[in-house]
């Protein structure tokens, strides 16, 4: 879903819900792996650049699944990212300032390392083990998000985390984006993870099908531009204006026309009910069976 280039807004969505006091204003994919389209050809995201509105820069890691020693598995994660950091010659004085590094882990299992506790999130950075307030170094961060302690019903939702949670949890029973939860970028989610979980075939159906709709809207244009030029034409040959406007209105009813086919053949292909494709067009039974 947040791996894939063209889905960048989603991936700035999902980070800057899980790291709300960051303000991150923009994220940048720079992972060679291909996430590949549907669930079963999916890899981790990794390598994401972070700037934040003040400017400030950091690397995030991304982590999946269910592993044994999974915080031992995002350490070693994190140290791609540190040790890419250091350029080999570099003989600068600052040569060993590092940009920050967050590690991500979103997990469908509880992990065993934090126990049984009821908090979605845990946040962890390099601190005195007595001294709680002393940060040893700002550079290396790990955040766990387990979704099985995410309990929330439909009504409790409130941070744009909750809402995404809530729609990791129950898509798969989601025919709709619930009234709560939508927006621009929740809107864009619920179509790409609803593509993405079908499979191959389906896939095939449904950009088929989008193709279709495309065309359609294409030779109504057509239709409309034609109808329009017939119009003008009328009205040159005649000399007078009411040709002209007799052309225009004979070309936007052709063209709306055709727009009505067009919605009630769409909805019609989608499995929607005659009665209620005949309230939304006006068309007859009739004529919609026809289609």
């Amino acid at each position: 879903m947040f791996g894939t280039k063209g889905n960048e807004d989603l991936l700035l969505l999902l980070i800057s819900s899980i790291l709300p006091d960051k303000h991150i204003a923009s994220v940048q994919l720079s992972s060679q792996e291909h996430m590949g389209n549907r669930q079963r050809s999916r890899k981790s995201v990794n390598d994401i650049h972070c700037t934040t509105r003040d400017g400030q820069e950091f690397i995030v890691e991304m982590q999946l699944g269910d592993q044994d020693f999974f915080g031992d598995r995002m350490l070693f994660y994190a140290s791609y990212s540190i040790t890419d950091q250091i350029r080999i010659g570099d003989t600068s004085k600052d040569k060993y300032r590092l940009k920050p590094v967050y590690v991500i882990g979103i997990t469908d299992f509880i992990i065993s390392e934090i126990g049984s506790d009821d908090n979605v999130v845990h946040s962890y950075a390099l601190l005195d083990t007595e001294n709680k307030s002393c940060e040893f170094t700002g550079s290396l961060n790990f955040v766990t998000v387990e979704l099985p302690k995410f309990r929330k019903s439909y009504d409790e939702l409130e941070t744009d985390l909750d809402k995404l949670l809530y729609l990791f949890q129950n898509l798969p029973s989601i025919k709709a984006v619930p009234e709560k939860i939508r927006g621009q970028s929740f809107d864009k989610l619920f179509k790409v993870c609803k593509f993405a979980s079908m499979d191959e075939m389906s896939q095939r159906e449904y950009l088929s099908h989008l193709m279709a709709l495309r065309d359609e809207r294409a030779r109504m244009a057509t239709a409309t531009d034609r109808g329009l030029e017939l119009g003008r034409t009328v009205g040159r040959a005649q000399g007078l204006e009411e040709g002209r406007a007799k052309g225009r209105a004979e070309g936007r009813a052709e063209g709306r026309a055709e727009q009505t086919l067009s919605i009630a053949r769409a909805m019609k292909a989608e499995g929607v009910q005659l009665d209620t494709i005949q309230r939304c067009t006006g068309l007859s039974e009739a004529e919609i069976q026809a289609l």
